[in-house]
C-alpha cells in the first residue's frame, strides 16, 4: 500500500524526497513536545538527515519490511506513521504514529490505525499486530486501548528517553479478534 485515503480528511502515503523539507518542518516546528516520547526527534537535525530517512522509508517499501507513511490532513503534512517489522515467517506487524501537537484529539490516529488495521489483517493477512508504547505516555496508549487491543504486559525499563528510562506497555491483537469486531 504506497497511498490510501484513509477518509475524506486523511491520507496515507509513501512521502517523496520532495517532502523531506516539509516533514522536517512539521517536526522541527514540534520538536519540544515531540522529543518527550520519540527518540528519533534529537537526530533528525536538518532537511538532509530527514531526506535520508524517507529514501530508506522508500526502500523499505519496496522490500515491503516496512511501509511508513507521511499522514495529509486536508491536503497538508501533519505527522507520519507506520507499519513496521513486517515479517512474513512471523506473520506479524507492528504499528507507530506520530502527530503535530496541534492536531491531538482529533481521532486522526485511531482513524489511521483502523485503515492499517483493515490493511494488515484483510489484505496482507497478518496474524498479530502489536502497538509498544512508553508506559507513562497517555495519549499514545489511548489509542490501542479504544481499538480493542488487549495490554499484554510491560518490558522493564526498555524505553531510553533523553537518559531515562521507562517500561514499554505491550498491546496486541490477533487477526481472529479483529475479525470478529
Amino acid at each position: 500500500m504506497w497511498r490510501t485515503e484513509v477518509d475524506d480528511e486523511i491520507v496515507l502515503r509513501i512521502p517523496n524526497v520532495e517532502d523531506a523539507e516539509t516533514l522536517y518542518g512539521v517536526i522541527d516546528r514540534n520538536r519540544d513536545y515531540l522529543r518527550e516520547w520519540l527518540d528519533f526527534v534529537p537526530g533528525t537535525s536538518s532537511v538532509e538527515v530527514t531526506r535520508g530517512v524517507i529514501e530508506r522509508w522508500q526502500q523499505d517499501a519496496n522490500e515491503a519490511s516496512n511501509f511508513n507513511y507521511v499522514i495529509e490532513y486536508s491536503g497538508s503534512i501533519i505527522g507520519a506513521c507506520g507499519a513496521m517489522r513486517l515479517q512474513e515467517r512471523q506473520n506479524l506487524a507492528e504499528l507507530g504514529y506520530w502527530l503535530a501537537e496541534d492536531m491531538q484529539g482529533r481521532g486522526i490516529v485511531t482513524r489511521i490505525c483502523r485503515a492499517l488495521l483493515r490493511w494488515l489483517f484483510e489484505d496482507r493477512k497478518v496474524n498479530r499486530v502489536e502497538i509498544c508504547s512508553a508506559a507513562p505516555n497517555k495519549k499514545s496508549r489511548a489509542v490501542p486501548e479504544r481499538l480493542g487491543f488487549t495490554l499484554e504486559g510491560y518490558l522493564r525499563d526498555q524505553t531510553l528517553l533523553d537518559g531515562k528510562y521507562f517500561d514499554t506497555a505491550v498491546y496486541s491483537m490477533l487477526a481472529r479478534e479483529w475479525a470478529s469486531s
